[in-house]
């Protein structure tokens, strides 16, 4: 039996109950705001799973399409680790959920954000063996006036300097 069936059935009970004593009536309508709650509940937590299926979606794309850039880069097998510089970009479902409720900002999270850990852990789970380093060490050479090669995408920019990659990701309107 799903929730919409129950709820239902719960709300012809309450309108039935108008011809019975006050007291039961009392006592139903008193349930009308917990039924209300539990279905706004139950809207939310299928939004918050939609989202986290479509974020962990886009970022598998976007991780395999990062991986397939550095592996295209000529000296790819002499790389030796990555810096991710920026914010990844979220899943155009997770931003217009996030409008909707801004709670799911806070509960879908992206793991690409700078993070040595969780970053480094879905690249490595799609196979690319890169040591993580922090960005500070090589935010230097890019902020100089001698840019190293790059590969420029809309939603990144791949610097290799020397045996590192550093991955950029522009600014962005998402929290």
């Amino acid at each position: 039996m799903s929730f919409g069936t129950i709820l239902a059935m719960l709300c012809l009970e309450i309108a039935s109950a108008s011809e019975r004593s006050s007291k039961k009536n009392i006592a139903l309508l008193m349930m009308l705001p917990i039924a209300a709650l539990s279905y706004s509940f139950t809207v939310v937590a299928y939004s918050i799973a939609a989202a986290a299926a479509a974020q962990k979606s886009f970022e598998q794309a976007l991780a395999v399409r990062i991986i397939t850039d550095i592996e295209a880069y000529p000296a790819s097998s002499q790389l030796k680790s990555l810096a991710v510089i920026g914010y990844a970009p979220v899943s155009p479902v997770l931003v217009n959920t996030a409008r909707k409720f801004p709670v799911v900002s806070r509960v879908v999270d992206n793991p690409v954000n700078g993070d040595l850990i969780w970053g480094h852990a879905l690249f490595s789970y799609n196979g690319l063996r890169l040591d993580g380093i922090d960005a500070s060490v090589v935010r230097a050479q890019l902020v100089g006036g001698k840019r190293p090669s790059a590969l420029i995408r809309l939603k990144y920019s791949l610097y290799f300097i020397g045996q590192n990659v550093v991955l950029v990701f522009p600014p962005s309107e998402f929290p």
